[in-house]
């Protein structure tokens, strides 16, 4: 504290030529009223529990009457009869504790739950419980063990994972195209149905997207469908 003080003291003194060295605190009173409230604080703390602090009490002064068995005092060997046998009471009326524990207290983990391994860049990881395992970020190729497996499988091999993993999205949509042939419009057809079609590079095709129709030369992506004309005899 005192360096502290001296470092914030420190440019104030240096201003008028004076170096402050060290600066010590050797006291620091405080109000009668606070310092009355610390100490009842601080023996109440040193007591404790005052019920054991009274039995404390009571069983000293049995003691000390034990001794001087000609020179007792009866008055106070009677108050702490009487106050031993209110504490027996007390005892024989508490109601016994219930050891159900408490409902804020989380249960403990459920035994016998299955502990996975993975394999990721050549290092195995793990053991995870259901819950850690769905936080991994599994995929179809990720390799698992657990006990009772002869070898690492892939994540996708065991229906129990089926559903830790990502879905598998569908496959993309083909284009629909239409084909104009004599004035008549057919379709819709996708790639490998426009295959068949027999198309030549004077069909006119549309597909969503397309402004107008555009004769399969112009067509880039239909060049494979195209059928080639026969050679000239």
């Amino acid at each position: 504290m005192g360096e502290i003080i001296r470092d914030s003291m420190q440019s104030d003194m240096q201003s008028v030529g004076v170096e402050l060295i060290q600066l010590l605190i050797e006291n620091i009173s405080l109000p009668p009223e606070v310092e009355a409230a610390l100490d009842k604080r601080a023996s109440m703390g040193l007591l404790g529990n005052m019920q054991q602090y009274a039995q404390y009490q009571a069983a000293s002064a049995i003691e000390q009457s034990a001794k001087n068995p000609g020179g007792g005092n009866s008055p106070l060997e009677f108050g702490v009869g009487m106050a031993m046998g209110q504490q027996m009471a007390n005892t024989m009326k508490s109601p016994v504790q219930s050891s159900t524990p408490n409902a804020s207290t989380p249960p403990p983990p459920p035994s016998g739950q299955t502990q996975w391994y993975i394999s990721r860049d050549g290092q195995s990881k793990g053991p995870f419980n259901w819950e850690q395992l769905r936080q991994q970020n599994l995929t179809a190729q990720t390799y698992v063990w657990r006990a009772g497996m002869d070898n690492w499988q892939y994540a996708s091999e065991i229906a129990e994972l089926d559903s830790l993993l990502p879905a598998t999205p569908p496959p993309p949509m083909q284009a629909q195209w239409y084909i104009s042939c004599n004035g008549e419009q057919s379709g819709p057809f996708n790639l490998n149905q426009l295959s068949q079609a027999n198309l030549t590079p004077q069909t006119y095709v549309w597909r969503a997207g397309m402004d107008d129709w555009q004769q399969a030369s112009a067509v880039s992506e239909l060049a494979s469908v195209i059928s080639s004309p026969p050679p000239a005899v």
